[in-house]
């Protein structure tokens, strides 16, 4: 994620801009996620951003989903 390194320690904070809609695999809603956590194409989400560079977008109900390279870009440093 070019131009925006993660912080050395934990988490940084970012927002999103969905590139197409994603929901948790199905597997995942078996074990009692609930049904509305969905990232929706167009629009901007807080999100996350770990060490590594993995993102997770912070849906509408308030749980993390992770995001792919593809499925999104960066809009801004949320901090």
């Amino acid at each position: 994620l070019a131009g925006l390194p993660p912080q050395a320690g934990g988490e940084d904070d970012v927002k999103i801009k969905m590139l197409e809609t994603v929901r948790p695999d199905f597997p995942f809603l078996l074990t009692g996620v609930p049904v509305d956590t969905v990232l929706i194409c167009g629009e901007v989400y807080e999100a996350t951003r770990n060490k590594y560079g993995a993102v997770c977008g912070i849906c509408e109900n308030g749980q993390k989903l992770g995001v792919k390279p593809g499925e999104f870009e960066i809009t801004e440093d949320a901090s």
